[in-house]
């Protein structure tokens, strides 16, 4: 299972953070922060890189909720990978692909989500998807904190 952390996309020869993604028991997540300026008016709707689809699609994650976070508005809207693939429309558009969902496709509730983890690691898509050198990590609350190895005590010193 990949480790929870804030995924990142390298276009344009820059990386972008993506969005977070971490688990909560046999349920992975994925979730990002909106506004007004990411709103595809073309479509009237949310959009996310395809790569990172095609990450979860080749690491056969089941059970992802895609939750983007309009902060200022109190909205969340849910979704999950195979409906962005099946009811997204897929565009070129800032230098890589990606799927836009109409709004009408999402669930919509009035509300904050502050169970998400804080504190994770940044990581690119690729680094992340191979990695198993990554630091666990455990919450306090909703901060992650990395878990340390466990220290052996030496019989004699």
């Amino acid at each position: 299972m990949p480790k929870n952390a804030v995924l990142s996309i390298w276009y344009n020869k820059k990386s972008y953070p993506q969005g977070k993604f971490f688990c909560v028991g046999k349920t992975s997540y994925f979730i990002a922060n909106i506004d007004e300026a990411k709103l595809f008016r073309t479509f009237n709707g949310w959009a996310i890189s395809k790569r990172i689809l095609d990450k979860f699609s080749d690491l056969k994650l089941r059970n992802v909720t895609i939750i983007y976070r309009f902060v200022k508005k109190r909205t969340l809207y849910f979704t999950t990978p195979s409906t962005f693939k099946s009811k997204g429309i897929l565009v070129a558009y800032g230098g890589h692909s990606q799927y836009v969902l109409p709004i009408k496709n999402w669930k919509v509730q009035q509300g904050d989500f502050t169970q998400d983890p804080k504190d994770l690691p940044v990581m690119d898509l690729e680094k992340w998807a191979k990695s198993e050198a990554i630091p666990e990590y455990r919450f306090v609350g909703n901060k992650a904190v990395p878990v340390e190895e466990p220290v052996q005590e030496r019989m004699f010193a």
